[in-house]
């Protein structure tokens, strides 16, 4: 039985964030801070109504696909709003884990400490094994009242089973070019996608910032 990985990553002070200030999770970036700016996309996006026939037919084999709406999971947005999140889990230690290829580096630290002075915009001289992120290093029993909020996608492939993954992140910091198996990513952030023979630096101080 294989694992497919559901990535719950909120990157915070993003776009997203941005473009509705009423509904801001708490987490605000400045209009000079921003990394990504708004642009095309060529991955094709379907809404909620796409059957897990059709998932399985035309995307979970081939091809990425944007599914808009499937779940709204609008408890557990409440409850990564920045002040429920530092009051619930601001205690905990949290580990981080450096920003390339391979996260060689970790560091651990209060949730407290990490939201208050960790979670900035990225500059772009920064290097990526000098950047750390919250991001898989997660005790997923500490998390587990949070986690098991998150409603996934109604979609699955056969012969896996979900792990959830959830991470907090500063705009710009980005989780490294990597590969892995099958997985939904439900992200506030922009997303860099290539099926492979991409050109690429393979220093491990090169941020995915500097690749952008």
């Amino acid at each position: 039985m294989r694992i497919i990985q559901c990535f719950v990553l909120i990157n915070m002070c993003s776009l997203w964030w941005a473009q509705q200030p009423h509904n801001d999770g708490e987490w605000v970036t400045k209009d000079r801070d921003r990394v990504a700016k708004p642009g095309p996309c060529n991955i094709v996006v379907q809404d909620g109504s796409l059957t897990q026939d059709e998932f399985l037919e035309r995307y979970a084999y081939s091809k990425p696909v944007v599914i808009k709406g499937a779940s709204h999971n609008q408890l557990f947005k409440s409850r990564t709003r920045r002040s429920v999140l530092l009051n619930n889990y601001g205690h905990m230690t949290v580990r981080l884990s450096s920003a390339n290829s391979y996260s060689y580096a970790k560091k651990d630290m209060s949730f407290k400490d990490y939201c208050n002075h960790h979670i900035h915009p990225q500059q772009l001289s920064a290097l990526g094994n000098e950047t750390f992120y919250l991001f898989g290093d997660n005790s997923h029993e500490e998390w587990q009242n949070l986690l098991e909020l998150y409603e996934p996608p109604p979609y699955s492939l056969p012969h896996h089973l979900p792990a959830y993954s959830f991470g907090l992140a500063g705009p710009g910091t980005g989780v490294p070019f990597h590969f892995h198996g099958p997985g939904f990513a439900e992200t506030i952030s922009s997303i860099f996608l290539t099926s492979g023979g991409m050109q690429r630096s393979t220093s491990i101080a090169v941020s995915s910032y500097q690749h952008f």
